[in-house]
């Protein structure tokens, strides 16, 4: 998590924290205890496209021979090294594994064709004051919507990023200094980390919570931010593309295929995400 995200999470939950501990909770008083694919004959490539014939490539690649949009590359593995997991199905269509980039132009006016985001691992639950460091997470997100590149190095970002993930709040994280608290009361801090809502039950199976945490949110195209960019600068550089909003950035590996844009994020909180989102060019 950056800078500018554990300060804004600090300090909500230091104050929310602040109020149950002074409270405004029912606490027990006793102590308690985380691509395209190789062209078949006379066929074109497409990001995320599967080959016709003799076996397929990573994104951006092309057969032996032949140059991707952004990057060229030998044997169907592009510059950007090879991919984190496997091949898209039919053009224009997301894959919800890693794929590899090839960099390009960027610049123009992209609209969402297909998304599959998947959410696993942990989150750092460091800044909320709670008996533990981190949750587990799991779940998917789906994007919609438009990205624009300017000329000028400027980005608008009129994607909406939706979803629903599940924390597992391990049981240590409700004893907050030798006072336990509940399930219900674990929830309301965490829309700190980006979250549009977050409730929580009890999961007796671990004496922890089971929460339940819903993603709506305008920009920030596939990473879950209470700081998501809708507007802002934008760099490549190494097939990633950096967008940067008062000095919060968040990076994408790309591909551009023709008038196809494959972005796949680079984003690790909370939760590591996986996955691509491809656009087409207006």
């Amino acid at each position: 998590m950056n800078r500018r995200r554990r300060i804004v999470a600090v300090a909500v939950n230091t104050l929310i924290l602040g109020l149950l501990l002074a409270g405004c909770g029912n606490y027990d008083p006793k102590p308690g205890t985380s691509v395209g694919g190789s062209p078949g004959a006379g066929g074109d490539t497409a990001a995320g496209g599967d080959s016709e014939t003799a076996g397929q490539t990573a994104l951006g690649g092309s057969s032996s021979g032949g140059a991707s949009s952004g990057g060229a590359s030998s044997g169907g593995a592009s510059s950007g090294g090879s991919s984190a997991g496997g091949d898209t199905g039919a053009a224009g269509a997301a894959t919800c594994e890693n794929v590899t980039p090839c960099g390009g132009d960027v610049l123009g006016t992209w609209t969402v064709a297909s998304s599959c985001l998947t959410v696993s691992g942990n989150v750092d639950m460091s800044s909320f004051g709670l008996g533990c460091t981190e949750a587990t997470v799991s779940g998917s997100l789906d994007v919609t919507g438009t990205f624009t590149a300017n000329g000028d190095g400027s980005f608008t970002d009129e994607t909406t990023t939706t979803g629903v993930e599940q924390l597992e709040i391990p049981a240590a994280c409700l004893n907050i200094s030798g006072t336990i608290t509940t399930c219900d009361r674990v929830g309301p801090p965490m829309v700190s980390l980006g979250y549009s809502d977050v409730s929580c039950v009890n999961n007796d199976a671990t004496d922890g919570c089971t929460c339940s945490a819903t993603v709506n949110q305008t920009g920030g195209m596939g990473a879950v931010s209470l700081s998501a960019a809708s507007s802002g600068t934008y760099s490549t550089a190494d097939n990633v593309l950096t967008i940067s909003d008062s000095g919060t950035e968040t990076p994408y590996a790309y591909c551009v295929s023709d008038a196809t844009l494959t972005m796949v994020p680079q984003i690790t909180e909370p939760g590591a995400v996986a996955g691509s989102v491809v656009l087409q060019k207006q």
